[in-house]
């Protein structure tokens, strides 16, 4: 330029020669300023964001799952007391019944029938103490007595 600020140059077009004038104009640090833009990938975005909701929904199930296990463990908490009591209401009565042939009949099946279901029980608790105990040598200290003993205790409620 002519008042010395800047470089002259010329745009040059193919075939039409000079078609235009253009300024260099050197870069002043104190008036210039940068703004620093991180490139985002938008499938790297997309990827992220649906590992989130995934995050959330696996939680959710699991969360459900929990929920489903908690039902199952006190539905056989209340059929093992129901037959406790069963069992109790048929010891105390059978002392009026001993002569009465079809409700010692009637009883009797019904007896058989819980102990089938107990010993299923019996098996379940014995596999689920057993996964308490893995993990632990031969010799046992107060510390995993108390421990196995608390989950236990949970376990059979």
């Amino acid at each position: 330029m002519k008042d010395g600020s800047g470089q002259l140059t010329a745009i040059i077009q193919d075939g039409k020669g000079i078609v235009s004038n253009g300024v260099y104009v050197p870069a002043d640090s104190a008036t210039m300023t940068s703004t620093a833009v991180m490139a985002v990938n938008p499938m790297m975005l997309a990827i992220g964001v649906a590992l989130a909701d995934v995050s959330v929904k696996l939680d959710d199930i699991k969360e459900m799952q929990e929920e489903i296990l908690g039902i199952l463990e006190e539905e056989k908490r209340a059929s093992l007391k129901g037959n406790i009591k069963f069992l109790s209401d048929t010891l105390g009565n059978f002392k009026y019944n001993v002569e009465n042939e079809k409700w010692r009949s009637t009883r009797q099946q019904e007896v058989v029938s819980i102990e089938r279901e107990a010993e299923k029980d019996i098996e379940y608790y014995r596999v689920q103490i057993a996964k308490f105990d893995k993990g632990i040598g031969p010799f046992h200290g107060d510390r995993d007595v108390a421990k196995i003993s608390g989950k236990v205790d949970l376990l059979l409620g």
